[in-house]
């Protein structure tokens, strides 16, 4: 069965003006180089690199362009705000399987990491696992109202659990499952195969 393409929405959190204040430098996020002490590299939209000193926050706060890790960036996506890794789009930075997908301009991008199906801890509100092709493994993507039935597509995301998939009829919410944490409800078996993302299925007759 296809997945249906639903577009991610992506937000870099470094809208802050004393953020856009600091002097354009030719650093490099990744590598932590170019920057003087106290400093890190960080990436805006665009490719654009700022150094910055770093910011402590209380445990629980929501992240800030300042505040994440070295080679990471603060940004909402599908909602959920966190700090993601920064990826150069034409390497192969992003860890655990992980690929470079979001595009910070022509040369800088955030990976996206996989998710495990039924591990609640893998995806922050309001988002849960699921499909966004042409990814090759299920990630975080964002929740909708579209129950399992019924039709779905970009404007109309399914509910927590399952994927807009079309068997040829039209796209429709289908449970995903797979072999470790997700089983099928009585009378379903996990015997449907979903192209391109290997070991997940979704439950069928």
């Amino acid at each position: 069965m296809r997945p249906i393409e639903i577009a991610v929405a992506v937000l870099l959190m470094a809208c802050e003006p004393v953020v856009h204040d600091a002097p354009v430098t030719a650093c490099d996020p990744i590598r932590g180089t170019g920057c003087g002490q106290n400093e890190v590299c960080r990436v805006t939209t665009d490719d654009v690199t700022l150094c910055l000193a770093p910011e402590v926050l209380v445990p629980g706060a929501p992240c800030t362009a300042r505040s994440c890790a070295p080679g990471e960036a603060c940004a909402q996506v599908e909602g959920a705000v966190r700090c993601w890794p920064v990826c150069e789009l034409e390497g192969a930075d992003c860890a655990e399987g992980g690929r470079c997908t979001w595009a910070l301009g022509e040369r800088w991008g955030l990976c996206a990491a996989p998710c495990r199906l039924g591990a609640v801890t893998d995806c922050l509100e309001p988002t849960h696992c699921g499909l966004s092709p042409p990814l090759p493994f299920t990630t975080c993507v964002r929740r909708g109202d579209a129950a399992v039935g019924e039709p779905c597509g970009p404007e109309a995301p399914c509910d927590g659990g399952s994927a807009c998939l079309d068997e040829g009829e039209g796209p429709r919410c289908r449970v995903l499952c797979d072999d470790a944490l997700v089983s099928c409800a009585s009378g379903t078996a996990c015997a449907g195969r979903i192209e391109g993302i290997d070991g997940i299925g979704y439950c069928a007759p």
